[in-house]
């Protein structure tokens, strides 16, 4: 069951291109649109659950521009539109990379375990201490952990979850940067993204 969910996820990714021409500022009432986005949400809920934070997520980005307050003389532009369309696209794709990744049972951060464990070992400041770090997140735990962070806005969830590498792809310090800036916002989220980041400084490319 998994493994068919999951094509159909690798195909909706496939079809990111297609998805990207409909953007003219009228996409987000394309049939075609209309039909990947239901597909998406489906394969979503059928993976992880309808009530899952990624489902909930992907259910509520807005693919059109939509002021708070409107007014007589309120003017929605294309290109209002073009952007929202694809602010919350990159979201849906890093929704959808994010479950592709996920497991059906397994959630980040609720075992009561630590994602990163330092032991400090040495009594005193003067005794040579030294820490040893124990990471215990990977690349997909991590998208999963930025998937379900109740904590970050779409927008912030998809382009911290595009940070990610793959695991044979380089990092540079542009994606750690913008890793870095969510970081901050909840003490799991610190721990797990500056786990990762420690495990794999032998990638980065200064």
């Amino acid at each position: 069951m998994t493994s068919d969910i999951d094509t159909r996820i690798e195909r909706l990714l496939r079809e990111e291109g297609d998805i990207r021409q409909l953007n003219d500022g009228h996409g987000h009432e394309e049939p075609s649109f209309l039909a990947w986005r239901k597909r998406s949400e489906a394969a979503i809920a059928e993976k992880l659950g309808a009530e899952s934070e990624l489902a909930k997520e992907l259910r509520s980005l807005t693919f059109f521009y939509s002021p708070l307050i409107w007014t007589d003389s309120t003017v929605v532009l294309t290109s209002d539109n073009q952007k929202s369309f694809e602010r919350s696209l990159n979201s849906a794709l890093g929704f959808l990379t994010a479950a592709l990744e996920s497991s059906e049972v397994e959630r980040v951060g609720n075992s009561g375990s630590p994602l990163v464990d330092v032991n400090h070992i040495g009594a005193t400041a003067s005794s040579d201490a030294r820490a040893s770090v124990t990471v215990e997140v990977n690349t997909a735990q991590l998208r999963q952990l930025i998937a379900g962070a109740g904590e970050l806005t779409p927008l912030e969830r998809g382009n911290a979850i595009a940070a990610i590498p793959d695991d044979n792809e380089e990092l540079d310090l542009e994606r750690v940067d913008r890793l870095l800036s969510v970081a901050i916002k909840s003490k799991e989220l610190l721990a797990g993204i500056l786990g990762w980041v420690l495990a794999n400084a032998h990638r980065l490319n200064f």
